[in-house]
């Protein structure tokens, strides 16, 4: 029933409207444009000043630490970001852009 549905509103649909779809090559920067503000920052931040833990961006963002938390995880869905295990302290995570 759900596959006739999806045939009756591909049909209607007119075949002149645009679709949008990405470039197969994008490069991380490109890929990073795409994400919210708070991710483009997080991600600025670490291209610029190198690994960080949570606590480094919080301060040096001037964000909420959720943000950070949210922005990091998007990072790294989008595979742009790594973290990295402190050996000093395991506690934390140094993240660090994708190479």
């Amino acid at each position: 029933m759900v596959e006739d549905g999806i045939r009756r509103i591909m049909a209607a649909t007119p075949a002149h409207l645009p679709t949008f779809t990405l470039p197969q090559a994008v490069t991380p920067t490109d890929r990073s444009n795409l994400l919210p503000p708070s991710a483009q920052t997080v991600y600025d931040l670490l291209a610029l000043h190198g690994p960080q833990t949570h606590k480094d961006l919080v301060a040096t963002a001037g964000l909420p630490a959720r943000t950070i938390r949210w922005a990091v995880h998007r990072l790294r869905e989008e595979g742009l970001v790594q973290g990295r295990l402190n050996v000093r302290d395991p506690r934390q995570t140094f993240f660090f852009v994708n190479p």
